[in-house]
This record gives C-alpha cells, sequence and structure tokens, in this order.
C-alpha cells in the first residue's frame, strides 16, 4: 500500500518528542524538535480566538444549550453526520490560513496550516516544514476532549505554472493512534485539479463515560499558489 503506519501514538503532556520516521523531510536534518503536545494544542486554540472571536463565542453558546442536556459527546459526534455546518470560514493571517468549522449542536473543529520557513525566487515561493493540523472539541464547554493532529509539509507554489508537494508526513499527536499518510495522493497539480495528500488517523472524540476515538481524515491541498486543508470524520 505504502503507506508510513505510526501506531498507538497518544502523547498526553509529554515531554518534547522526537519523531524519527521523518527520512522524507527535505535536506534530511536528522530528528525534527517539536513542542509539547500541550503546548501545540493550546497554541492553536488561542490563535483562533483572536482569529474568529465572534465565532468562538457563538460556538461557546451552542455547546451550553440546553438541547444538549443528556446526551454523550459521542451522541454529539454522531450527530454532525446528517448535518450541515452552521459555521464554516476561513481566513488568511500573515501567511498562515484558518478554517472554523462547527455545527448546531456545539461540535467544532479548527484547521489550518502554520510556521515553517519560505524562499521567494524567480517565479516561485518554496515552503519548506510547515504544520498542517486538525483539532476537534466536543464544545468549549468540554476543552478537554477532543484531539489534535499535526502533519509536516513542504511545497512549492509556482507563479502561472502547477504548484507541488515535495514532502508531508504525520508529526505530532494529542490524543491520536493509528496515523499515517494514505496512498491515494496527487503531488503535482495539473489542468484536473490540485495536489493534494491524505493522512488517516484515530483521534479522540469522547472523554466520558469512556474515551471513544474515531476515524478522521486530513487533506492538505496545494494549487494556483495556495494551500488549504480538510478534516472530517471516515467511514
Amino acid at each position: 500500500m505504502g503507506v508510513t503506519i505510526l501506531s498507538g501514538l497518544n502523547y498526553v503532556n509529554a515531554e518534547t518528542q522526537y519523531l524519527l520516521n521523518n527520512e522524507n523531510l527535505e535536506n534530511n536534518q536528522g530528528a525534527v524538535t517539536i513542542v509539547t503536545d500541550e503546548e501545540e494544542k493550546l497554541a492553536i486554540h488561542n490563535d483562533f480566538l483572536k482569529v474568529f472571536p465572534e465565532e468562538m463565542a457563538q460556538i461557546q453558546k451552542l455547546g451550553m444549550s440546553r438541547s444538549n442536556i443528556g446526551k454523550s459527546e459521542e451522541e454529539l459526534i454522531d450527530e454532525t453526520k446528517e448535518m450541515e455546518p452552521i459555521i464554516d470560514t476561513e481566513k488568511e493571517v500573515n501567511g498562515d490560513y484558518y478554517r472554523l468549522v462547527a455545527y448546531s449542536n456545539g461540535i467544532y473543529s479548527k484547521v489550518g496550516i502554520k510556521g515553517g520557513t519560505s524562499t521567494t525566487g524567480s517565479g516561485y515561493v518554496n515552503y519548506k516544514n510547515r504544520k498542517a493540523y486538525a483539532q476537534l472539541y466536543s464544545s468549549l464547554a468540554n476543552p478537554v476532549s477532543g484531539h489534535t493532529f499535526t502533519a509536516i509539509a513542504s511545497y512549492t507554489n509556482v507563479n502561472g505554472g502547477y504548484d507541488y508537494i515535495s514532502s508531508a508526513q504525520p508529526y505530532s499527536f494529542y490524543f491520536c493512534q493509528n496515523a499515517y499518510t494514505h496512498s491515494n495522493k496527487k503531488l503535482k497539480e495539473n489542468s484536473s485539479g490540485k495536489a493534494y495528500v491524505k493522512f488517516y488517523y484515530e483521534g479522540r472524540s469522547a472523554s466520558t463515560p469512556v474515551e471513544v476515538y474515531n476515524k478522521y481524515y486530513l487533506t492538505l491541498y496545494v494549487g494556483k499558489d495556495t494551500a488549504t486543508v480538510k478534516a472530517d470524520l471516515r467511514e
């Protein structure tokens, strides 16, 4: 199948982790140092509070709605399979990409792209070691639930040409397990659409009365001189 599988990874309040399986990173600079997963989680959450203050306040009210009383986190997650989001908004701020999706029952997710370095050349911009992430919580009323999945990717935007992805792989995990880069990928944009890489993983979607892990995917898209991400449940 040609995938890289990282099984049983479930870091909580971890010390700095080193992901040694990084041979696909450009320049092969050895192990990648990452911040603790708790720090990563909080940094993403605080960024979204700043970028989407009104929407995040609305989500908090939804999560505390009386209609959710008596429902488990797992039931709320399951409801979203038949729902259309009431919030689906995206922004680019200082070169970083943010997308917020929320449902009427208070379930919401945050996805984005941040960090890394960029080099500008004649007609292109090369991005190295950027973080593409997905963070899901059952509601702001219960912020201890949920998970954060992060992949690291390098890609190039070509002005007037086809963009391409140089490398991409799972990177850090907060209550995630069995993560891998799916073989269904397209590394160079063409006339039929953007380049993309898919990551499959299992992420915690409920913590009470027992922990529940659902199957999710995160897809990185590169094309038309931009990069975006999408994440959702999968069967």
